[in-house]
């Protein structure tokens, strides 16, 4: 498994045990709107305390936008991009 795939993998996980999104988040496209779904700021809100825990790093204060979490992929990104391989 790819450091992308297991990134994408506890990120999804994150996303369904946390936020009630009117979807299975295993059928969603990771380059899908999750705002289509229902994601909205507090639930963006929500996702970035868990992400921050998960992969232990703070999200910069100017990288807090939705564009940044509108997707799967989005998230996946930004999460690669700023931590470090273990």
């Amino acid at each position: 498994m790819t450091r992308y795939e297991e990134v994408e993998k506890k990120v999804r996980k994150l996303f369904s045990e946390k936020l009630s999104l009117s979807c299975n988040l295993e059928e969603i496209e990771k380059s899908e709107n999750l705002q289509d779904y229902g994601m909205d700021s507090i639930s963006a809100i929500k996702i970035v305390v868990e992400i921050e825990e998960e992969f232990d790093f703070e999200f910069a204060d100017e990288d807090l936008v939705i564009e940044n979490f509108a997707t799967i992929e989005n998230v996946v990104n930004y999460v690669l991009n700023h931590t470090e391989v273990n």
